[in-house]
């Protein structure tokens, strides 16, 4: 699998992260998602919240692959799936408007291609 195919641009350095990325976007396809999936850039590096992983304004899908080396690959899949959720659904575009509902959106949407959300909240909030 290309992963240009699916992001704008990849500017990411891990194998194990581009790994992780291959196995979410898989796992999306086999969920059965019909709609075309097409994120922003992403980037593997710090991001700007200092949390794990986060969608930006720009619409970057920032991911910090050394903080997510503690976590089991479920919860990693599952931050990324949920980062892509954000974007899919255009999360970026107005960031100051309605922030709780928008999280249960892209947790909503991740679970629905699969991914284990409760996991993820449990360990990471």
């Amino acid at each position: 699998m290309d992963l240009e195919d699916y992001f704008y641009y990849v500017e990411v350095e891990s194998d194990s992260l581009k790994n992780y990325l291959v196995k979410t976007i898989t796992k999306i396809i086999e969920s059965g998602f019909q709609e075309e999936l097409s994120f922003g850039p992403v980037i593997e590096g710090p991001t700007i919240s200092g949390e794990d992983a986060e969608v930006t304004e720009d619409g970057d899908i920032r991911i910090n692959f050394n903080r997510l080396k503690k976590y089991d690959e479920d919860v990693v899949m599952a931050i990324i799936a949920h980062e892509l959720a954000h974007h899919h659904l255009k999360h970026f575009k107005d960031w100051e408007k309605d922030g709780l509902v928008k999280e249960h959106e892209a947790d909503s949407l991740a679970k629905d291609w699969g991914f284990n959300i409760g996991l993820f909240r449990k360990i990471c909030g």
